[in-house]
């Protein structure tokens, strides 16, 4: 249960995202069809460690929609539907979240800065138990 709980967390990874341009140039690091990838760490004792991808589905000003896919330590793959925030251009903050759905839900947050996105995630399992854990995430070009 600890796990499905800490992949959770590691999910909410925010979705869409895309490469930044360090200069603010005119690329949308969160454009439409952007994947972003990386490494997540659970927030516990043991440090535990998988892999996270989120994709950009859509994108509406700085608002946008995608999936959150993780791996968690012991190879579950677990996919979550996120919506959020995202700068358009260079660096800023990032806001995400996946539905809730009874007491399970995931929140990222974050900040986007020379073509990283650092994101704090919290989340509820659908059985109450929280946890926590820190995602890294590159735009794949």
């Amino acid at each position: 249960m600890r796990l499905f709980i800490l992949a959770i967390v590691l999910c909410s990874v925010l979705s869409p995202h895309a490469c930044i341009a360090e200069d603010g140039g005119a690329k949308d690091s969160f454009a439409a069809g952007s994947v972003w990838m990386g490494d997540m760490r659970l927030a516990r004792e043991d440090s535990r460690t998988g892999q996270a991808a989120l994709t950009v589905a859509e994108r509406n000003g700085e608002t946008f929609k995608g999936a959150l896919v993780v791996k968690g330590p012991g190879g579950r793959v677990f996919t979550f539907e996120v919506t959020g925030t995202a700068p358009t251009k260079a660096a800023g903050a990032v806001i995400c979240e996946t539905p809730k759905e009874g007491l399970q839900q995931l929140k990222l947050r974050g900040k986007l800065s020379n073509g990283v996105t650092i994101l704090g995630v919290v989340g509820t399992s659908p059985f109450g138990d929280k946890g926590a854990a820190a995602i890294v995430l590159k735009q794949k070009l």
